[in-house]
């Protein structure tokens, strides 16, 4: 998925009981579709449910309920520079990765499903 796409996913557009999802945050209407979602990914996204709704608790009446998959501590959108700069950079960093661009993981996961 595309960053946009992925920062606008709301928890309405995913069903972990059938194992899919749907983009409807895009530019156009060409790009909505339905992504069915690999084990891995499932088990990813339920664990994160579970990460967010003990934010919800421990945060409270702070919590800005957006309905959002990914969001700030608090429940608010998040930045897409700040995604990348405080969060992806450093991790790809750390794990030894090369620089590479957030969207070129759309195409890196799209050829390791391939092969």
């Amino acid at each position: 998925m595309r960053q946009g796409e992925l920062l606008a996913l709301r928890w309405d557009d995913v069903d972990l009981d059938r194992g899919v999802l749907r983009v409807k945050g895009t530019k156009t209407a060409r790009s909505r579709r339905t992504v069915k979602l690999s084990y891995t990914a499932l088990d990813a996204l339920r664990s994160h449910l579970t990460r967010q709704l003990a934010d919800i608790d421990r945060v409270g009446s702070m919590w800005r309920e957006n309905g959002l998959v990914f969001a700030t501590e608090i429940g608010t959108p998040l930045n897409r520079h700040n995604l990348t700069q405080r969060y992806f950079r450093p991790l790809s960093n750390q794990a030894g990765l090369p620089q590479i661009r957030f969207h070129d993981l759309r195409h890196t996961c799209a050829t390791i499903l391939l092969s």
